[in-house]
């Protein structure tokens, strides 16, 4: 794991720059959950990431109250 500060475009940094430089094999990136409108206004980096990154991408994502998602709960109710 490590951790860098990168200054540029977001979306082209994380997604084709950063990776191609340090050889990047997985991306992992967290989902806000915003609306459509919202993508719209704001652009999603995680979209963005999955369909341009030339490596896996894994997104990351909360529940509407921004709380982590309990994957065997939602997943699997019967455990």
């Amino acid at each position: 794991m490590v951790t860098e500060v990168e200054v540029g475009n977001a979306k082209l940094e994380l997604a084709e720059n950063y990776p191609k430089q340090n050889g990047i094999d997985l991306i992992l990136i967290g989902a806000t959950g915003l609306n459509v409108v919202g993508r719209l206004i704001v652009g999603s980096t995680a979209a963005y990431t999955i369909r341009e990154a030339p490596c896996d991408v894994t997104v990351v994502k909360t529940d509407l109250d921004n709380h982590k998602i309990d994957v065997k709960k939602n997943s699997y109710p019967e455990i």
